[in-house]
């Protein structure tokens, strides 16, 4: 089990690029990647693909780049080698998930596959490039900046989105170093062990403090109890979940991880998650966002669909404390608010969706992390296992 998450998962679920197919995962892709190399489910060889034993793969091979040479330098040559590609090409994953080639770099591909990439100048073709898998014939290609790169999780943001991502941590960091945060007395009192002793009974959790008591301020603001409570709360079910499937009672005291107690491990993870939310609250501060009057009633009436659902505010108020931790409506409303507001930073900076992160950044972050780009003609070696 995972405790301790990463502020990328916020950042790519409740903040950033609304669609940024990244949150997901879906089934591994091409047969090339070095980190899954079967053909995904549901993908069928291209109808041009034969399955001809008698068949020599490196003769047919040839036989292709020889095809591809005659029409080398004219002014259609890409559009030729797809064309090819799909009609001859035995790597259906990459055909049907990268039709207009891969976007990897070192350790994304067979390593032969990325030297020849490598050795290649951007609109040249390979010669016959032998791996595991069979021959293949490369094309280089100039890098497109809203593609994605191949992912061990599948779909993944376009390097844009992947570059806008990193500079937005940097800025993350920058407005981090310029907060000065401090804890109240009460935040070094927070003892787990006694707050959930009798499980996760909210009224009990919540005996220790008032739900009011300032934990931690940081310039213009301050996150209580009953905040720190709601970044607790999912992690703590977590390990009572945990505890439970393997039929032992949770002792706070306990060694977990890495030197740590559960108690140490899961108030350090509620504590990242405050200073994160002060952080980017400092972010939309100094960066003077005002949710829009389009924004603010996009969440009202998402709010107001969700207490009718719940048949009245009380009862909507409760399914958020008891599943979520939420102490009141107003905690949640806040929360809610802020990741609206954090959105609303992240298309100021970079637009929707990051497309307004300029060509010229992205270029240096493809170059910086060692970005190729590049389609090929494969004709699978008859012994390779599918």
């Amino acid at each position: 089990m995972r405790i301790k998450r990463t502020l990328a998962i916020l950042i790519c679920i409740s903040l950033v690029m609304m669609t940024v197919a990244g949150c997901g995962s879906s089934d591994e892709d091409g047969a090339l990647y070095e980190h899954g190399t079967d053909t995904p489910p549901g993908n069928t060889p291209p109808s041009g693909s034969d399955d001809c034993d008698d068949c020599d793969p490196l003769e047919e091979a040839e036989e292709i780049l020889r095809l591809l040479n005659e029409q080398r330098g004219s002014d259609n040559f890409v559009e030729f080698f797809r064309e090819m590609m799909f009609e001859h090409s035995e790597d259906p994953g990459g055909l049907l998930s990268f039709p207009d080639g891969y976007l990897f770099r070192e350790g994304d591909m067979v390593s032969e596959f990325f030297e020849a990439t490598t050795g290649l100048e951007i609109g040249e073709i390979s010669g016959i490039v032998e791996t595991m898998y069979g021959y293949h014939i490369i094309l280089r290609l100039p890098i497109d900046y809203d593609t994605s790169p191949i992912s061990p999780q599948g779909h993944s943001p376009t390097l844009r989105q992947l570059a806008a991502m990193e500079d937005f941590n940097l800025m993350r960091l920058q407005w981090s170093n310029a907060l000065e945060l401090e804890y109240s007395p009460e935040a070094e009192d927070i003892d787990l062990a006694v707050i959930f002793e009798n499980g996760l009974d909210f009224e009990s959790s919540f005996s220790g403090f008032s739900p009011d008591t300032v934990m931690i301020t940081a310039g213009d603001f301050s996150l209580t109890w009953s905040h720190i409570f709601a970044f607790l709360f999912p992690i703590v079910s977590e390990v009572f979940q945990y505890h439970e499937a393997s039929g032992v009672e949770v002792d706070w005291n306990e060694e977990a991880f890495d030197d740590s107690t559960w108690a140490e491990l899961v108030l350090e993870y509620a504590l990242e998650e405050a200073e994160s939310i002060l952080t980017l609250m400092y972010g939309i501060q100094q960066n003077n966002i005002v949710l829009s009057d389009d924004e603010l009633q996009i969440l009202n009436e998402s709010i107001e669909d969700q207490i009718e659902r719940h048949g009245s505010k009380e009862a909507f108020e409760e399914f958020y404390r008891d599943n979520f931790g939420f102490y009141n409506f107003e905690i949640f409303m806040e929360l809610t608010s802020i990741e609206f507001g954090i959105g609303a930073l992240v298309d100021s900076l970079y637009g929707d969706d990051g497309s307004d992160f300029p060509d010229v950044r992205v270029a240096e972050y493809a170059e910086a992390n060692g970005y190729l780009m590049a389609m090929h003609i494969l004709r699978m070696k008859h012994n390779h296992d599918h």
